[in-house]
């Protein structure tokens, strides 16, 4: 099954507002080695220029842990921007950021070596950057938005996966390959259609199947598109129709395999939401029905902890200059 069936309600879980005052937040990812009883959140906080961090059972302030990226080019509520996008760890003390700076994308890996160090964001272990474009089917993007890894095995390479925004024509999805938990060169997982109306790559998750899960939307569209691809090729192995307008982020249950995207609401037309993603098609013809269990105000990215609790960050209801940016934790039988 690419993703399972359940019979939860929204009544059936619990929202909670863990942190405000943050500025268009666009990703998160939890900690290696913490407890169902204690873990870290890290949140990359777009607007700020940031990556903070907080402990999951502690209501303390968030905390700066790499501060100083470029900002300039930031735009309220928007997936394609500069700034921290896709954060991912490699293990408990390396973690990953992909994002654009001066119109240029990047990854960038960051040693977490001392607890309550700060770091700033040129004091990175190693850069990755897409090569420079020698056709019109490889032009740069101008930044990553989020970050998946593959479930590595035999056949399975250690990969990291991006999604990408840019100038058409340009790759949509980027690949690195991870050995020994350095990163190798950047090169291209699959390449964008030569259409600027055609669906953008946005959210992005593994599931324990080993498919990479990408989100497409496009302008013109009053809905998604879920494609579940083979990590080892890119191939594409199954694409479903979701009716949602934009599906910007994508995460799995790690104790139910339930599938859950965040949508952003169209203009003029709701604050959009957490949903989960069932199965809902017949012998022969796979199909999914989102069944919403939560209303967020434009929600972008999903993490889920150790605990089973789903994290979320939204960029609330203002523009950025206003630090409406909020992470959310949604807890119950996910």
């Amino acid at each position: 099954m690419w993703f399972a069936c359940a019979g939860l309600f929204a009544a059936d879980v619990a929202t909670q507002t863990v942190a405000t005052d943050l500025s268009n937040p666009a990703g998160v990812a939890i900690r290696p080695g913490g407890s169902a009883e204690s873990y870290e959140v890290f949140v990359a906080d777009t607007g700020a220029g940031r990556i903070v961090s907080l402990v999951s059972n502690q209501p303390a302030p968030a905390r700066d842990t790499i501060i100083g990226f470029d900002t300039r080019a930031v735009k309220s509520r928007s997936l394609y921007s500069d700034g921290p996008q896709g954060v991912a760890f490699l293990d408990n003390m390396r973690l990953i950021v992909a994002g654009g700076e001066s119109g240029a994308a990047f990854i960038r890996l960051y040693e977490l070596r001392e607890p309550d160090a700060t770091l700033k964001a040129d004091q990175f272990s190693q850069k990755v950057e897409p090569p420079v474009a020698d056709d019109s089917t490889d032009s740069k993007p101008r930044g990553f938005h989020a970050i998946a890894r593959t479930q590595a095995n035999e056949q399975v390479p250690d990969l990291l996966i991006a999604t990408s925004f840019g100038d058409e024509p340009d790759a949509r999805m980027w690949k690195v390959p991870v050995r020994a938990n350095t990163l190798g060169e950047l090169e291209v997982f699959e390449v964008a259609p030569p259409r600027r109306d055609a669906p953008v790559a946005a959210g992005i998750t593994v599931g324990t199947n080993g498919y990479v899960v990408s989100s497409r939307s496009a302008a013109s569209s009053n809905s998604s598109r879920l494609v579940f691809q083979n990590p080892i090729d890119g191939k594409v192995a199954l694409e479903l129709d979701v009716d949602l307008a934009t599906i910007v982020s994508l995460a799995y249950s790690p104790t139910t395999g339930r599938l859950y995207a965040s949508s952003a609401a169209p203009a003029g037309k709701g604050q959009g939401g957490i949903y989960r993603l069932d199965d809902n098609g017949q012998p022969g013809a796979p199909a999914c029905k989102a069944v919403r269990i939560a209303q967020v105000p434009n929600p972008t990215a999903l993490g889920f902890g150790p605990d089973g609790a789903l994290w979320i960050t939204a960029t609330g209801d203002s523009d950025t200059k206003s630090k409406s940016g909020l992470l959310l934790k949604v807890t119950g039988n996910l």
